[in-house]
Order: C-alpha cells, then sequence, then structure tokens
C-alpha cells in the first residue's frame, strides 16, 4: 500500500501557513485518495473572541454547494422516468405559464444556468440577513420577475432563482419535500450523518460559527449560521463537513452507483458554454458541477459563498484525488486553498519513487525555514527536494527542484534566473541531527520554530514540523 505521509504531512503544514497568511478564523479541510479519506484536518478557531477550537466534526454552511446536490436528485428522477431534461418548466410549475420569458425554459436550461434568470431576484438582502429567506408562496412572487435577463441558451448566467426552481420541480416530480428527498436518496444511500439540505428551527449541532470580512476591520463580526435558506435550500441550503463532502465526491467520480449511474455522472460534468467570468477561477459549467483548471489540467465539483463561510470542493479524475477545504470567514479563500492542495496532490503523487529509501533520506531536510527576507519550504515532491514559498496562493507557483550535490548540500536548477541559479542550498545539523540552520543562495535561514520562539501567537501561528 502506498504512503502520502510525508506528502500528507507537507500539505498540512502548507495548509497551516495560508490559514495564517489569509487571516481567516479557522479552516477544515479533507483529502480522498484510493477508495478512502487520506487525511481530516482542522486549523484555527470556530470561535475567535472565545478561542475556541476548530474541530473536524463541525459543520459548514455549504451554500452553493448545494446546487451539485440538487443535479444529482433531478438525474436521478431522469434514471427513474419521473421527469426528462428537455420537460418545459411550466409543465412541472404551471404557476408560471403566462409569465413572459418562461416558454422556452427547460429543466436542462435550469441545470446548466441558461435559462436567461436572475441571479437572486430584485431585492436580494436576505443575503446579508436583513429579510428572511423567502418562503415558497413568496420565492415564486420573485420568480415571477426573474425572467428574460439574457436570451435562453445563448449565454451563461448563474441564477440561485433558477435552482430554487428545481427544488420546486424535485418536490412535485418526487412527490416528497427537498429536504426529506435529499435524506433518502443522498445523505442515506452515502452513510453520511453530518450533512442535510437545509437547517430545520431549533437545531443544535455542531455548525462552525460564521464571521465576517476583514476588509474593513481587522476584527471580524460573528455571523450566525443557523439561519433556514427556505425555498432557496437547493441553491444554498446543505451544510456538511470536508470529510462527507469529498466523499460524497468520490462518488460522482469512482465506479460507485449508489446515487448515479455511469451515463448521469458523466452528464454532471458535460460542460456546456464556456465561462468568461473575470470574478470567477470557473471556466465551464456543466450540469450541477463547475470545471476549474489546476495544474493545466481540468477539475470538477463546487464550491459556495454563505455569510460567514465559503467553501470548494473539487476532484481530479486523472489522480482519483478529492479535496475539499472550508472556511468560517464571508470572502472567498476556499477556491485558492482547495486549488493549491490539489496541485500539491497532484505534483506528489505524479512520480512516486520507487525507492522509499531515498525519499525517507530526503525527509530530513524537510521543513519550513525563515530568514528576515522570507518563509520557504522544504517538501519531498517527485521524490526530489522542492524549495516553495508558501505565502503563495499557488503553493507551485516558483517551485525550485535541488538536485543533491552532496550529503548535506543541493544545488538550484540553472534556469536563467535571478534567484539562486546554480548555486549552493547547504544544511548545517545539530549533534541530534535536526536541521540548525540552511544557507540559502548565501543567506541563512533557520527553522521556523526556532526564529518564532517567544513571540506571540500573531507573529506566527504554524511551526516547521
Amino acid at each position: 500500500m502506498t504512503s502520502y505521509g510525508p506528502l500528507l504531512d507537507q500539505i498540512k503544514q502548507w495548509l497551516g501557513y495560508r490559514a495564517w497568511a489569509s487571516n481567516v478564523p479557522g479552516l477544515q479541510a479533507a483529502i480522498w485518495l484510493d477508495g478512502r479519506v487520506q487525511a481530516t484536518i482542522a486549523i484555527g478557531y470556530d470561535d475567535t473572541q472565545a478561542q475556541t477550537p476548530l474541530t473536524t466534526s463541525h459543520q459548514f454552511r455549504i451554500a452553493s454547494h448545494s446546487k451539485m446536490m440538487t443535479a444529482i436528485a433531478v438525474l436521478q428522477l431522469r434514471e427513474t422516468g419521473a421527469l426528462d431534461l428537455d420537460d418545459k418548466i411550466t409543465r412541472w410549475i404551471p404557476e408560471l405559464a403566462e409569465q413572459d420569458g418562461t416558454a422556452g425554459v427547460t429543466v436542462r436550461h435550469l441545470l446548466t444556468h441558461r435559462g436567461g434568470i436572475l441571479r437572486d431576484g430584485l431585492d436580494a438582502d436576505y443575503w446579508q440577513f436583513m429579510k428572511a429567506f423567502p418562503d415558497a408562496q413568496e420565492f415564486l412572487g420573485m420568480a415571477r420577475r426573474a425572467f428574460g435577463v439574457t436570451d435562453i441558451e445563448s449565454e451563461y448566467k448563474y441564477s440561485n432563482i433558477g435552482y430554487g426552481l428545481l427544488g420546486i420541480i424535485v418536490e412535485r416530480a418526487s412527490g416528497q419535500s427537498y429536504i426529506d428527498y435529499m435524506r433518502e436518496n443522498l445523505v442515506e444511500r452515502l452513510g453520511l450523518t453530518r450533512t442535510g439540505a437545509d437547517v430545520q428551527p431549533g437545531y443544535d449541532g455542531p455548525l462552525a460559527l460564521g464571521h465576517g470580512s476583514d476588509n474593513l476591520s481587522r476584527r471580524r463580526s460573528r455571523v450566525a449560521q443557523d439561519v433556514q435558506t427556505k425555498a432557496l435550500a437547493s441553491a444554498t441550503g446543505f451544510y456538511s463537513t470536508a470529510e462527507e463532502l469529498v466523499t460524497i465526491a468520490a462518488s460522482l467520480f469512482s465506479n460507485d452507483s449508489k446515487v448515479l449511474n455511469e451515463e448521469s455522472r458523466q452528464l454532471l460534468i458535460t460542460s456546456q458554454l464556456p465561462v468568461s467570468d473575470p470574478c470567477s477561477d470557473v471556466v465551464s459549467y456543466g450540469y450541477g458541477v463547475r470545471t476549474l483548471i489546476v495544474d493545466e489540467k481540468p477539475m470538477y465539483g463546487h464550491g459556495g459563498n454563505y455569510p460567514g463561510h465559503t467553501s470548494q470542493t473539487l476532484w481530479d479524475p486523472e489522480t482519483g484525488v478529492a479535496v475539499s477545504v472550508l472556511v468560517n470567514a464571508i470572502e472567498g479563500a476556499a477556491i485558492g486553498i482547495c486549488k493549491g492542495v490539489i496541485a500539491l496532490m497532484r505534483r506528489g503523487i505524479r512520480n512516486l519513487p520507487g525507492d522509499d529509501t531515498t525519499t525517507s533520506e530526503l525527509q530530513r531536510f524537510a521543513g519550513r525555514y525563515a530568514s528576515i527576507w522570507d518563509v520557504v519550504d522544504m517538501a519531498v515532491l517527485d521524490g526530489r527536494l522542492t524549495m516553495i514559498w508558501p505565502a503563495n496562493a499557488d503553493p507551485l507557483d516558483g517551485a525550485l527542484p535541488l538536485a543533491q550535490a552532496g550529503p548535506t548540500t543541493f544545488k538550484f536548477p540553472r534556469v536563467n534566473g535571478s534567484f539562486g541559479t546554480g548555486e549552493s542550498v547547504e544544511f548545517a545539523f545539530d549533534d541530534h541531527d535536526t536541521v540548525e540552520s540552511v544557507r540559502v543562495a548565501g543567506t541563512t535561514f533557520k527553522p521556523v520554530d526556532k526564529v518564532t520562539t517567544g513571540s506571540s501567537a500573531d507573529t506566527l501561528l504554524v511551526a516547521s514540523h
């Protein structure tokens, strides 16, 4: 059995730095590979004021991940013949039959955001908790005024209202409430225990406390998370953990048919119109699943932005890796961090060395080191000691593989660069065979835990090992 221990340790170390550098209260992550969850990680705080640690059991509002769940439900109903993707939505919601712009809109258009529908309505301040999320009656009133923003099929027009309509269709095609249907046909089929379609009155699960933005103040406000999303549950209501999200993702790229058959799983990731949104990393959208590019390869999944929480799940069909990252703060740090973990996993497993002895020997040099100028990580990737900059959103941006030139000496690659090209990286060890310092192109770096000894937690929250 392949051991991913050193690679996972490096990723945990990078996550710790990214959480600190991004000034997020807490971060939860999980990694799936080789048929199981390989790692679950919790960093930082559930509540920054009370200094309550975040755990791997805390649940997050995963917002637009709910669209992926709703797409699963629609495709399940298609598999049973309960509905067809080319059904006009007015077949299922005749209340909209007389509204302008609804006549040609199909279930398929709603799934792929090609129905030309407003994103959140004309008054979307429920997203700031200035008013309650709409109930069924209010939502249909909003929907009547939401069509005709763009031409059907001509443009990608992301719409929470469109996915709210899909929730109604799931209910009417199945004869069950949306929450009951998702519990029976997704949560229970996969044996999940910390996932649900929307919180209910009196819910007392371990929801991570949400935190506001630090754009205007370094002190984040606290944001409640036990808010019902009601008629928009199918667009944004789900809660879950990172571990259960990668379990759901794995069911969609493996040969597991507990949730969907092979045809439906393929349809999920079948991209429609390309996306060219300067505010998003998404390059195209399928049937409830986004496509992003990481390491020059397509990755699939979804993310979510909810008041106080952000989240991202991605899976890599080439390597079988799934990663989920959840952050209990309002701004979108999760997507970049998730892409970084996927990139590190791809690089780490792409060329696993056949000789584990070589990897073991290189691990003695691995760690985080700092000077007055910078912080660097020495990590074993592709079977080589590699220098990376953990402050980068993409941990592989500028990564430099080092060639061993002696027992404790390495050489930079000759890349016509301004930093270190052709020069040496020299490690010095103490009597306990622990790195005491490393001279990088003439500049001394020391292990971070030695540099920060006696410093306040605000200086650096992570150590080198």
